[in-house]
């Protein structure tokens, strides 16, 4: 019952309303399993266990709101918990890593295979390598009206870092030697919180708190905007089609390269999405509570799995390494397959 019971912490309902459901649930699914005990009946099989607790729920005499709470926990009761196979890279004291991070929000991998961090507290987006947790680079940007605050990074094809500084709330261009080249809508962005830049520099920025998507060309005007709700992280696949993640609508969005919107998927298994990348094959990886969703390109449900933190943003390798800010214990974490 660990993952119901911490999942549902994180709920916006009543402490009395989340201590029902826990109860509730470990009744439910006692009765319903024949198990003397709920812990032992999620143990089964993934699939038996996606079905009982589905007709739990249908069949149980509590009010909806209780059963899509439920539904939502379903999927991280079956999800695949991770063990040994996860390592510190970046740790806020510097002990349990050969590097040191305070505050790591957004995070990419570079052309070199090393991990960009943003590190918010000291102001600055760090390049470490992914197997020896080196800091080769400290990016920390100056002479702009605020402190330079990072959220978010991405890393143009001439090696040039375009990052959301939530300080002063613009994108910023610069080189890795912090010299700023760039200033992308300054005085135009209220709370940006995702960026991405392609082959051709135009720019994509999630602003979160103005309930839009934003595209910039090469020399930063802004050329598009698309309307969704809270966007959070932004990504692009192959086909040059934007991956949005909105946690307040609990789904992802896909949109072309002109911000006209191609899909939405996710409700059905995402409680609050925040960090989405994709992989060489174009699946989808989101950060979602205390797991990480895995969808195909099509944005089909794939699989679920559970982590031991909150992970927040995220990042894939090419051999298939995950890499993510844990915002439970402020480090970044790699997974090994």
């Amino acid at each position: 019952m660990e993952y119901v019971e911490n999942t549902i912490h994180d709920f916006e309902i009543s402490t009395k309303g989340k201590q029902d459901i826990i109860e509730q649930f470990s009744k439910l699914v006692r009765e319903k399993s024949g198990k003397k005990t709920a812990k032992a009946s999620l143990t089964a099989k993934q699939e038996d266990l996606q079905e009982r607790i589905q007709a739990i729920v249908d069949d149980a005499d509590i009010p909806d709101e209780q059963k899509e709470v439920y539904h939502q926990l379903r999927q991280v009761e079956t999800g695949t918990p991770l063990s040994n196979t996860v390592r510190v890279l970046l740790s806020r004291d510097g002990k349990k890593s050969s590097g040191e991070v305070f505050n790591p929000w957004g995070l990419t991998i570079n052309k070199n295979g090393h991990v960009l961090v943003c590190d918010y507290v000291h102001g600055s987006v760090k390049t470490v390598t992914a197997d020896t947790a080196q800091i080769l680079t400290s990016v920390t940007v100056h002479g702009l009206p605020h402190n330079f605050k990072p959220y978010d990074t991405a890393m143009a094809d001439n090696g040039d870092y375009y990052t959301a500084d939530r300080g002063n709330q613009c994108i910023v261009v610069s080189d890795a030697k912090s010299e700023v080249k760039q200033i992308i809508a300054m005085g135009k962005l209220k709370y940006p919180t995702g960026v991405f830049v392609d082959k051709d520099r135009n720019v994509f920025i999630a602003d979160y708190d103005a309930d839009c998507v934003i595209k910039c060309n090469g020399d930063g005007d802004i050329i598009s905007r698309r309307q969704l709700s809270k966007p959070w992280s932004l990504t692009m696949n192959s086909k040059y089609q934007l991956i949005v993640s909105c946690p307040d609508v609990k789904c992802i969005y896909v949109l072309d390269s002109n911000l006209e919107i191609l899909n939405q998927f996710g409700s059905d298994h995402l409680v609050y999405p925040c960090g989405v990348t994709v992989d060489n094959a174009d699946n989808i990886y989101v950060t979602d509570g205390r797991k990480i969703v895995k969808f195909d390109r099509q944005g089909e449900y794939q699989e679920t799995v559970t982590v031991d933190g909150y992970p927040y943003y995220i990042a894939v390798f090419t051999d298939g390494r995950i890499v993510y800010s844990d915002r439970s214990d402020f480090t970044v974490k790699v997974i090994y397959k």
